[in-house]
C-alpha cells in the first residue's frame, strides 16, 4: 500500500506587542487570555513565545509604577495612623524591593511559558534613518495634528526593529506572528514585511488561534480522509488475524458483557411501546455483527490517534404463534433489535500514514431498540422479508 504524506503545521515564533500583554489588572503578569491561550495550543502546535525586552521593560514600569503609586497611598496612610496614635509606624517595603519582586515575577512567567526575551539590536540599528522617522513623525511615529510638537512612538519603534532582526535572523526556518493590538505599530509591521507570506500579523489573540484553528483542521481533514480506510481495515479485516476487532475478540467481549440485551430483546424497547399484555417474540436469524468505516475523533498531539468504530448486532425477530389472539389486531408481526456499540481506539500514526501501536480503549452500548422496521432499515440492513 503506497505511503500517505503528511505535513505538520509549520512551527512559528510568535513575537507579541506590549498592547496584546497587557492588563489593566496589575496582580497578573499578562493578560490571562493570553496565558489560557498559550497553555492550550503551544501543546498542539510548535509556537515559541519571542518577546522584545522593551515589550518586557514597559511591562515591568506599568506594574512596577502602579505598585509604587499605592506604597505611596500606604505610607501617608501609616503617616496619619502615626500621627493619631504617636506611635511611629513603619514598613519594610521601598519602591526598588517593589522592583525587583515585580521583575521576579515576570520571569517566573518567562521561564514557565518557555518564551525568550529578545534583546535590541542596538549595534545593527541605522540610528540615522530611525532619528529622521522621529523628526518628520514617519510610522511607527504618530502625527499628531493637535501636539505638533510632541513626539512619540520611539519605544514602538525599537520594538519594531528587535522584530525585524530577530525575523531576520530566523527567516527560511519558521514562520512568524506578531500579535499586536496598536494599530500604527501593526500596520507599519504590516507595510514592512508585507512580501513574506511566512510572516503575519494579528490584531488579536483570537485571530491568531481562528489562523492555528483553520491550518490543523484542514491539515486534518486532508490527513484524515486518506487514512480511514486504513484505519477501517486496522480495525476489522476478515482475513487479518492481527486486526484489532480478532486481536482483542471484541465480539466475544461485547456478547458477554451486554449478555442481558442479547438474551432479552424486551430490555431495549422503546418506552412509548411498553404496553400491557403479552407479547412473545421469537428470533427469524441467529443476528449478525455490522462493522461500520472508522470515524476520527481527534489527535492527541503528533501521532495519537483516537478513532471510533461502531458495531451494530442486527437481529429481525417476529411475534410468536403462541401470542393470544386478543392481542391488538394492529400490532405489526415483526420487530428489529438494533445494539449499537461504540468502541473506541488509539492508533499512533507515523508522517507516512503507518500505524503503529494500535490498542483498545473503551467500548458501550449506545441508542439500543427494539423496535418495527421502517422501510430505511430494510434497506440498510437487507432485512428478510416476512410473510403474512
Amino acid at each position: 500500500m503506497p505511503r500517505i504524506r503528511k505535513q505538520k503545521p509549520p512551527p512559528h515564533i510568535v513575537f507579541v506587542d506590549t498592547s496584546t500583554l497587557w492588563h489593566d489588572d496589575k496582580q497578573f503578569v499578562v493578560d490571562p487570555k493570553v496565558d489560557a491561550f498559550w497553555e492550550k495550543y503551544s501543546q498542539s502546535f510548535a509556537l515559541e513565545l519571542s518577546i522584545p525586552e522593551v515589550v518586557r521593560g514597559e511591562l515591568l514600569f506599568q506594574q512596577s509604577t502602579s505598585a509604587q503609586n499605592n506604597l505611596r497611598k500606604a505610607n501617608d496612610a501609616i503617616k496619619e495612623i502615626s500621627k493619631i496614635t504617636t506611635k511611629n509606624y513603619s514598613h519594610r517595603i521601598s519602591e526598588s524591593r517593589i522592583k525587583t519582586e515585580v521583575e521576579k515575577k515576570f520571569d517566573r512567567w518567562v521561564s514557565k511559558c518557555k518564551a525568550k526575551i529578545l534583546y535590541t539590536p542596538t549595534n545593527t540599528i541605522d540610528w540615522k534613518n530611525l532619528i529622521n522617522k522621529s523628526i518628520w513623525r514617519k510610522p511607527p511615529f504618530p502625527f499628531d495634528k493637535k501636539n505638533i510638537d510632541g513626539e512619540k512612538g520611539f519605544r514602538d519603534a525599537l520594538i519594531l526593529e528587535t522584530i525585524i532582526h530577530h525575523y531576520l535572523q530566523k527567516k527560511g526556518n519558521v514562520h512568524f506572528a506578531f500579535l499586536c493590538k496598536d494599530k500604527l505599530l501593526r500596520e507599519t509591521a504590516e507595510s514592512t514585511l508585507s512580501q513574506d507570506h511566512c510572516f503575519n500579523v494579528y490584531e488579536f489573540i483570537d485571530d491568531f488561534k481562528t489562523y492555528l484553528d483553520l491550518t490543523k483542521g484542514n491539515l486534518e481533514d486532508y490527513f484524515i480522509k486518506a487514512l480511514v480506510k486504513r484505519a477501517s481495515e486496522k480495525f476489522f479485516m476478515a482475513d487479518d488475524s492481527g486486526c484489532l476487532y480478532y486481536r482483542e475478540n471484541i465480539q466475544n467481549v461485547l456478547q458477554d458483557k451486554y449478555k442481558k440485551f442479547f438474551d432479552n430483546p424486551r430490555i431495549s424497547l422503546l418506552p412509548s411501546m411498553l404496553s400491557p399484555g403479552l407479547r412473545e417474540w421469537t428470533p427469524i436469524e441467529n443476528g449478525r455483527f455490522v462493522k461500520h468505516r472508522a470515524q476520527f475523533v481527534k489527535s492527541e498531539g503528533t501521532r495519537k490517534y483516537i478513532w471510533l468504530s461502531v458495531v451494530t448486532f442486527v437481529q429481525q425477530f417476529q411475534r410468536s404463534s403462541l401470542v393470544p389472539s386478543a392481542l391488538d389486531s394492529t400490532e405489526m408481526q415483526e420487530r428489529l433489535l438494533l445494539l449499537p456499540f461504540h468502541i473506541t481506539w488509539s492508533s499512533n500514526v507515523t508522517n507516512d500514514g503507518r500505524f503503529r501501536d494500535y490498542n483498545l480503549l473503551n467500548h458501550e452500548l449506545k441508542n439500543n431498540e427494539f423496535r418495527m422496521p421502517t422501510d430505511e432499515d430494510r434497506k440498510n440492513w437487507d432485512l428478510k422479508i416476512l410473510k403474512s
